[in-house]
C-alpha cells in the first residue's frame, strides 16, 4: 500500500540556513571570499522570499547595510562601483575597483534590507558602469578586460532600473545586441535541429544494418 507523503517547506530551517550565511562562512568558502555580495544577494533574497526578514533584528540589518556601503568605490572615475567584498585595505586605492555583477547585487541587497539608497553615489556608480560597455554593446564585468556577455549586459540594466537612470549605458547599441544575440540563438537552434535530425536518421540506418565482424 502506498503512503502518501505530504511535501512541507521547513521554511523557518531554511531562514535560520540564510540568516547563518549572513553570519559566518566554512573555512571551505574561503576560496569565494572575492564573492561576498554575491552570498549576501542570495541569503537576503532568500529571506524576503520566504517573508522571514524578521529573523533580522534592526541592529543585524544595519550592520549589513554599513558593510555594503563599505564596499562602495566612489570618485574613481571608471573604477567606480560596487567591489566585491572588503579583501582589499583601505589604503590600496589604485587597486579598488567596482564589479558591475557586484554593483548590482549591492544595490538589491540594500533595497531588501529597507535602505534608501541616499548614500549611493549615482553619478560615480554609471560612469564606472559606462566604462564597462563595449562597442557592440555589450558590458565587461569590469574595465580591466573582463569576460563579456548577456549576464553583464543584464546586471546593467538592472542597475539602470534601480538608480532610475538610462544614462550610464547606450541603450540603442545595447538593444541591437541583444536582437543579434537572439537571432544568432535561432539560427544555432535551427542548426542544431538538423544536426539531430541527421544523427537520427544515421542511428536509424546503422540500427538496421548487419554488422559484420572478420
Amino acid at each position: 500500500m502506498a503512503r502518501n507523503f505530504s511535501a512541507q517547506l521547513e521554511k523557518k530551517k531554511h531562514a535560520q540556513y540564510f540568516k547563518r550565511i549572513l553570519q559566518v562562512m566554512p573555512s571551505q568558502m574561503a576560496q569565494y571570499d572575492s564573492n561576498r555580495v554575491m552570498f549576501a544577494f542570495f541569503a537576503v533574497s532568500g529571506l524576503d522570499i520566504l517573508d522571514s526578514l524578521d529573523v533580522l533584528n534592526e541592529s543585524e540589518k544595519l550592520s549589513a547595510i554599513e558593510w555594503i556601503y563599505r564596499l562602495q568605490v566612489t570618485d574613481a572615475g571608471i573604477r567606480s562601483g560596487f567591489q566585491a567584498s572588503t579583501m582589499l585595505p583601505d589604503d590600496t586605492l589604485h587597486y579598488q575597483c567596482g564589479y558591475l555583477p557586484m554593483t548590482y547585487t549591492a544595490l538589491a541587497t540594500l533595497l531588501a534590507l529597507g535602505d534608501d539608497l541616499k548614500r549611493v553615489n549615482k553619478k560615480s556608480i554609471l560612469e564606472g558602469m559606462r566604462a564597462c560597455q563595449n562597442p557592440n554593446g555589450c558590458f565587461m564585468a569590469m574595465i580591466t578586460e573582463s569576460e563579456s556577455d548577456m549576464r553583464f549586459l543584464y546586471c546593467a540594466c538592472c542597475v539602470s532600473a534601480i538608480l532610475n537612470d538610462w544614462s550610464g549605458m547606450n541603450k540603442t547599441t545595447a538593444i541591437d545586441y541583444i536582437v543579434k544575440s537572439i537571432n544568432n540563438y535561432s539560427r544555432m537552434m535551427e542548426q542544431w535541429d538538423k544536426v539531430q535530425t541527421w544523427s537520427h536518421m544515421v542511428d536509424q540506418h546503422f540500427a538496421r544494418s548487419p554488422v559484420f565482424i572478420s
